[in-house]
């Protein structure tokens, strides 16, 4: 979410939006520190982790609104955000369920790393995730 919070900070900055960018970073400037001062004196080092977490949705969300007012693109919010969402939850709780009877060390979790992305790939593309790739408007060169 980080990662894509400042992508479209910087489409907005090449569309001439750097006020609203601007905005967008005064406000969760000021929501972090309220937040800092109210909930880390109660919650500790679990409060701060998630402020961090809530600061950075607040970003990406005002940001997302606010390239939306600008340019109006389509976005399948359950083509991209809830099929994608649930084949990480459907595929967390198939590694979790296999968990309890495997020892672990080093290798081990390298390799279930990439078989859980191996496997996620495959239910995205299942699904039909990355129809976009078809489409005549986009090419990909081989």
């Amino acid at each position: 979410m980080i990662y894509l919070d400042k992508i479209i900070d910087a489409m907005l900055r090449g569309l001439d939006k750097q006020v609203g960018v601007m905005f967008c970073n005064i406000v969760d400037l000021f929501s972090t520190i309220v937040l800092i001062y109210t909930l880390v004196p109660v919650f500790g080092i679990y409060g701060y982790i998630g402020i961090i977490a809530i600061s950075e949705i607040l970003n990406f969300t005002i940001s997302l609104i606010q390239l939306y007012k600008v340019t109006h693109f389509k976005f399948d919010f359950v083509s991209y955000v809830i099929i994608p969402f649930s084949l990480v939850i459907a595929t967390k709780f198939l590694f979790d369920s296999i968990d309890n009877y495997i020892e672990y060390d080093l290798g081990f979790v390298l390799f279930k790393i990439l078989i859980f992305i191996f496997v996620y790939l495959i239910l995205l593309g299942t699904f039909n995730v990355f129809k976009f790739f078809k489409s005549k408007k986009i090419s990909i060169i081989a």
